[in-house]
Protein backbone atom coordinates (compact mmCIF):
# COMPACT_ATOMS: atom_id res chain seq x y z
CA UNK A 1 0.00 0.00 0.00
CA UNK A 2 3.08 2.50 0.72
CA UNK A 3 4.03 1.71 -2.52
CA UNK A 4 1.16 2.59 -4.58
CA UNK A 5 0.94 6.02 -2.22
CA UNK A 6 4.64 6.75 -3.24
CA UNK A 7 3.50 6.27 -6.61
CA UNK A 8 0.35 8.41 -6.70
CA UNK A 9 2.59 10.75 -5.25
CA UNK A 10 5.20 10.91 -7.86
CA UNK A 11 3.53 10.26 -11.20
CA UNK A 12 2.53 14.51 -11.55
CA UNK A 13 6.88 14.77 -11.34
CA UNK A 14 6.96 12.42 -14.36
CA UNK A 15 4.38 13.43 -16.56
CA UNK A 16 5.07 14.83 -19.67
CA UNK A 17 4.72 19.05 -19.40
CA UNK A 18 3.09 20.76 -22.30
CA UNK A 19 5.63 23.23 -24.02
CA UNK A 20 5.00 26.92 -22.77
CA UNK A 21 4.76 29.45 -25.59
CA UNK A 22 7.91 30.50 -27.02
CA UNK A 23 8.50 34.10 -28.35
CA UNK A 24 9.08 34.45 -32.22
CA UNK A 25 9.93 37.03 -34.11
CA UNK A 26 10.11 37.41 -38.18
CA UNK A 27 13.22 38.08 -40.06
CA UNK A 28 13.02 40.72 -42.89
CA UNK A 29 15.35 39.01 -45.36
CA UNK A 30 13.22 35.83 -45.60
CA UNK A 31 9.80 37.59 -45.57
CA UNK A 32 7.23 39.47 -47.71
CA UNK A 33 4.20 41.00 -47.98
CA UNK A 34 2.85 41.89 -51.20
CA UNK A 35 -0.20 43.60 -52.82
CA UNK A 36 -2.13 43.95 -56.18
CA UNK A 37 -4.74 46.32 -56.72
CA UNK A 38 -6.99 46.78 -60.29
CA UNK A 39 -6.97 50.25 -61.92
CA UNK A 40 -9.15 50.29 -64.71
CA UNK A 41 -8.71 46.21 -64.78
CA UNK A 42 -4.89 46.21 -65.43
CA UNK A 43 -3.18 45.39 -62.10
CA UNK A 44 -0.95 47.07 -59.78
CA UNK A 45 1.23 45.50 -57.77
CA UNK A 46 3.36 46.24 -54.69
CA UNK A 47 4.86 45.81 -51.43
CA UNK A 48 5.39 46.52 -48.11
CA UNK A 49 8.89 46.86 -47.41
CA UNK A 50 9.81 47.29 -43.38
CA UNK A 51 7.22 45.48 -40.70
CA UNK A 52 8.05 42.99 -38.33
CA UNK A 53 6.03 40.23 -36.99
CA UNK A 54 6.38 39.23 -32.83
CA UNK A 55 4.68 36.47 -30.94
CA UNK A 56 4.33 33.50 -28.51
CA UNK A 57 3.29 29.92 -29.41
CA UNK A 58 4.05 26.32 -28.98
CA UNK A 59 5.43 25.11 -32.41
CA UNK A 60 4.32 21.61 -31.68
CA UNK A 61 0.18 22.79 -30.57
CA UNK A 62 0.37 26.66 -32.48
CA UNK A 63 -3.34 27.43 -31.35
CA UNK A 64 -4.13 29.89 -29.06
CA UNK A 65 -0.47 31.66 -30.09
CA UNK A 66 -0.85 35.29 -30.36
CA UNK A 67 1.19 37.54 -33.03
CA UNK A 68 1.45 40.89 -34.07
CA UNK A 69 2.43 43.07 -36.92
CA UNK A 70 3.51 46.27 -37.19
CA UNK A 71 3.98 47.74 -40.46
CA UNK A 72 5.81 50.78 -41.48
CA UNK A 73 2.99 52.82 -44.10
CA UNK A 74 5.92 54.76 -45.20
CA UNK A 75 7.59 51.15 -46.81
CA UNK A 76 4.95 51.25 -49.40
CA UNK A 77 6.29 50.91 -52.80
CA UNK A 78 4.79 50.04 -56.31
CA UNK A 79 5.45 49.18 -59.54
CA UNK A 80 5.57 52.93 -60.46
CA UNK A 81 7.29 55.60 -58.88
CA UNK A 82 4.35 57.92 -59.20
CA UNK A 83 1.90 55.70 -57.72
CA UNK A 84 3.61 54.75 -54.94
CA UNK A 85 4.45 58.62 -54.50
CA UNK A 86 0.73 58.57 -54.08
CA UNK A 87 0.16 56.27 -51.98
CA UNK A 88 1.89 58.03 -49.33
CA UNK A 89 -0.36 60.72 -49.60
CA UNK A 90 -3.47 62.25 -47.56
CA UNK A 91 -5.58 60.17 -49.66
CA UNK A 92 -4.26 57.03 -49.36
CA UNK A 93 -2.19 56.02 -46.17
CA UNK A 94 -1.73 59.19 -45.13
CA UNK A 95 2.16 57.98 -43.65
CA UNK A 96 3.25 61.64 -42.06
CA UNK A 97 -0.06 61.23 -39.57
CA UNK A 98 -0.11 57.30 -39.78
CA UNK A 99 2.99 55.73 -40.15
CA UNK A 100 1.87 52.39 -38.91
CA UNK A 101 -0.73 49.59 -39.16
CA UNK A 102 -0.99 47.23 -36.96
CA UNK A 103 -2.41 43.75 -36.70
CA UNK A 104 -2.66 41.68 -33.50
CA UNK A 105 -4.64 38.05 -33.49
CA UNK A 106 -4.67 34.81 -32.04
CA UNK A 107 -3.97 31.67 -33.71
CA UNK A 108 -7.10 29.21 -34.44
CA UNK A 109 -7.28 25.52 -36.31
CA UNK A 110 -4.33 23.48 -37.28
CA UNK A 111 -1.22 24.61 -38.80
CA UNK A 112 -2.39 23.07 -42.20
CA UNK A 113 -5.57 24.61 -42.28
CA UNK A 114 -5.59 27.75 -39.50
CA UNK A 115 -7.08 30.93 -38.86
CA UNK A 116 -5.50 34.22 -37.42
CA UNK A 117 -8.36 35.97 -35.43
CA UNK A 118 -8.33 39.19 -34.93
CA UNK A 119 -7.96 43.26 -35.48
CA UNK A 120 -6.29 45.30 -38.22
CA UNK A 121 -6.03 49.13 -38.05
CA UNK A 122 -5.04 51.26 -40.41
CA UNK A 123 -5.17 55.32 -40.71
CA UNK A 124 -7.29 54.88 -37.39
CA UNK A 125 -9.71 52.99 -38.21
CA UNK A 126 -9.69 49.43 -37.16
CA UNK A 127 -11.67 46.22 -38.18
CA UNK A 128 -11.93 42.83 -37.01
CA UNK A 129 -10.64 40.18 -39.48
CA UNK A 130 -10.10 36.00 -39.98
CA UNK A 131 -7.48 35.75 -42.00
CA UNK A 132 -6.64 32.02 -43.23
CA UNK A 133 -3.08 30.98 -42.81
CA UNK A 134 -0.81 28.04 -43.49
CA UNK A 135 1.82 27.46 -40.41
CA UNK A 136 4.87 25.04 -41.87
CA UNK A 137 7.84 24.07 -39.45
CA UNK A 138 11.10 24.77 -41.53
CA UNK A 139 13.99 22.82 -39.53
CA UNK A 140 13.91 25.35 -36.22
CA UNK A 141 11.78 27.73 -38.09
CA UNK A 142 8.19 28.29 -38.87
CA UNK A 143 6.70 29.94 -42.24
CA UNK A 144 3.56 31.51 -42.07
CA UNK A 145 1.74 32.06 -45.15
CA UNK A 146 -1.68 33.56 -46.34
CA UNK A 147 -3.92 34.90 -48.83
CA UNK A 148 -6.97 37.55 -48.39
CA UNK A 149 -8.37 40.09 -49.87
CA UNK A 150 -9.26 43.28 -48.58
CA UNK A 151 -11.90 46.67 -49.12
CA UNK A 152 -9.56 49.28 -49.00
CA UNK A 153 -12.44 51.59 -48.03
CA UNK A 154 -12.92 49.86 -44.80
CA UNK A 155 -9.78 51.51 -43.76
CA UNK A 156 -10.06 54.93 -45.50
CA UNK A 157 -7.33 54.09 -48.23
CA UNK A 158 -8.47 56.12 -51.40
CA UNK A 159 -10.25 58.89 -50.27
CA UNK A 160 -12.14 61.55 -51.99
CA UNK A 161 -12.51 61.17 -56.24
CA UNK A 162 -10.84 57.39 -55.42
CA UNK A 163 -13.83 56.17 -52.77
CA UNK A 164 -15.97 54.82 -55.46
CA UNK A 165 -13.73 52.26 -57.10
CA UNK A 166 -14.77 53.30 -60.65
CA UNK A 167 -11.17 54.02 -61.75
CA UNK A 168 -9.42 52.00 -58.91
CA UNK A 169 -11.12 48.74 -57.29
CA UNK A 170 -12.32 48.69 -54.04
CA UNK A 171 -10.75 45.19 -53.33
CA UNK A 172 -7.12 44.55 -53.09
CA UNK A 173 -5.60 41.10 -52.83
CA UNK A 174 -2.80 40.84 -50.25
CA UNK A 175 -0.11 37.73 -49.98
CA UNK A 176 2.18 37.42 -46.91
CA UNK A 177 5.28 34.75 -46.67
CA UNK A 178 6.66 35.44 -43.10
CA UNK A 179 9.51 33.35 -41.43
CA UNK A 180 9.04 33.09 -37.57
CA UNK A 181 12.26 32.38 -35.86
CA UNK A 182 12.60 31.73 -32.44
CA UNK A 183 13.29 34.40 -29.34
CA UNK A 184 12.83 38.06 -28.84
CA UNK A 185 14.01 40.28 -31.68
CA UNK A 186 17.12 42.24 -32.02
Amino acid sequence: MKRFLLLLLLMPLTAPAMAAPTAWHSLADSSSIDWTASWQGTPVKGQFERFTVTGHLDASHPADGTLKLVVETASISASSSDVTRALHGAQWFGVAEFPKALFTGTLEGEPRAMALQGSLRIKDQEKKLSLPITLTRQHDDLRLQGDFTLNRTDFGIGTGQWKSGSMIATEVHVHFSILLVPGEPG
